[in-house]
């Protein structure tokens, strides 16, 4: 099936910012919903579709829904989960613990999906092949919300041919050019970005100031090993979790969306992993004992036929990470290694990931409160991610920074969540 970009253009536009990423992202969608692979296209476009409504980000419902019909899905799978084949139902638990706590995904999970001699259950290859496309899809929710891509009359008119012309993103910098991109701003989260632009004139000399003092100072932790699990846990404060009651990205409701016809229990979100009930059952994962690049990379690269896919999806996570133009701000030169570095393992201790080489006192030091509420939200409940919160963080970042951190927030969730169903899927192997 051929990709059909201009309704994936709104957000290739925001990525074209950055255009080694756009075009690894761009190679990467196509492979995984397009390419050869175990599953229908049209199921892995339901699956999407599914993964989508856990964080009810209206464009991806749009897209997945069109591009489902494009590849010849039965419409009568439009009317809700319970008209797909019951084989694409049993998906639906493990795309509520991978939105929202893969911390939990286990071999018994496996196990439930893959029994032998059920035609309506997985083989393994097509299971990792569904969760693949669970995981990213969850992520792009955290990177939409966070950016505030939606769906507008352009989108949908591309649905059926008759779009007039793609949406691209305004090159200039100034911030009704970014407003016209993410749409029509309220009064009041003007003046809330106006009031932060102000009183935060400082923040990126600031920035700079503690880069400085980190950079010339040993970044070794020190102390015990209780004494790194006690800065570990210091990086998480109870005031800076999301508001429940924080309306949704976009306006959009549950109800306006119709989220719960292709998911079941939209009451279960993000746990803080830090408040999670059985500690003793989900213990803290260090990346010395499981990560992506010595035990997950090889699971999926041993179980997906493409491993074309899974080196786009290594290569996301590289790019992402070492991205820089040396940039903050209107300031150049400027070594912003530890700042990626500490968004990037702020994001993956979020799930429940702990790197034992790493002094998260720097955390701390380089992500105030606010700055820590915006990538929790964005990683953990993304549609809960408002207007006023977007425009109070990063104020005096350029739009291209800004895009580059929610890349960030969008692939360490994507490596966190892989990186729990692969140890699962070693688990259920060995």
């Amino acid at each position: 099936m051929e990709e059909n970009w201009e309704i994936w253009q709104p957000l290739l536009s925001c990525l074209e910012l950055h255009k080694g990423y756009c075009s690894n992202v761009r190679e990467m969608l196509s492979s995984m919903f397009y390419g050869e692979g175990p599953l229908p296209i049209a199921h892995r476009q339901y699956i999407a579709l599914m993964a989508a409504c856990r964080h009810h980000c209206e464009f991806l419902i749009t897209v997945h829904k069109a591009e489902f019909l494009r590849a010849g899905g039965d419409p009568e799978w439009l009317k809700g989960l319970h008209k797909a084949s019951e084989k694409i139902q049993h998906l639906d638990e493990i795309n509520r613990v991978l939105a929202h706590r893969p911390w939990l995904t286990e071999a018994a999970h496996i196990k439930e999906l893959c029994r032998v001699g059920n035609s309506k259950n997985w083989s393994l290859n097509e299971l990792v092949c569904g969760a693949l496309i669970l995981s990213r899809t969850h992520s792009l929710c955290s990177f939409i919300h966070a950016c505030g891509v939606h769906s507008d009359f352009q989108i949908v008119a591309a649905m059926n041919g008759e779009a007039e012309q793609p949406l691209t993103l305004p090159r200039c910098n100034s911030l009704d050019s970014r407003r016209s991109f993410k749409g029509p701003t309220s009064t009041a989260a003007k003046r809330q970005s106006d009031s932060s632009s102000s009183s935060s004139s400082g923040r990126v000399p600031a920035l700079l100031a503690q880069l400085q003092e980190l950079n010339v100072a040993s970044s070794e932790p020190n102390g015990s090993t209780e004494e790194k699990i006690r800065v570990f846990n210091s990086v998480h404060d109870e005031q800076s979790l999301p508001l429940e009651n924080t309306r949704m990205n976009g306006g959009g409701s549950e109800c306006d969306l119709g989220c719960g016809a292709f998911t079941g229990a939209l009451n279960y979100r993000y746990e803080d992993f830090f408040n999670r009930a059985n500690h003793a059952a989900s213990p803290t994962l260090k990346i010395h004992d499981f990560s992506w690049e010595n035990q997950g990379f090889g699971v999926f690269g041993q179980l997906v036929n493409s491993t074309e896919l899974i080196d786009l999806i290594d290569h996301g996570f590289s790019i992402a990470q070492a991205l820089t133009y040396k940039t903050m701000g209107s300031h150049a030169d400027v070594d912003t290694t530890k700042y990626r570095v500490a968004v990037w393992n702020y994001i993956l201790s979020l799930f429940g990931i702990r790197y034992d080489d790493y002094n998260y006192a720097e955390v701390n030091k380089l992500l105030d409160r606010r700055m820590k509420t915006f990538i929790k939200t964005s990683a953990c409940l993304p549609e809960r991610v408002t207007v006023n919160l977007r425009e109070s963080v990063m104020v005096d970042f350029s739009f291209s920074e800004k895009v580059h951190v929610n890349m960030l927030i969008s692939e360490a969730r994507f490596q966190a969540s892989l990186n729990y169903f692969s140890r699962a899927v070693m688990q259920f192997m060995t």
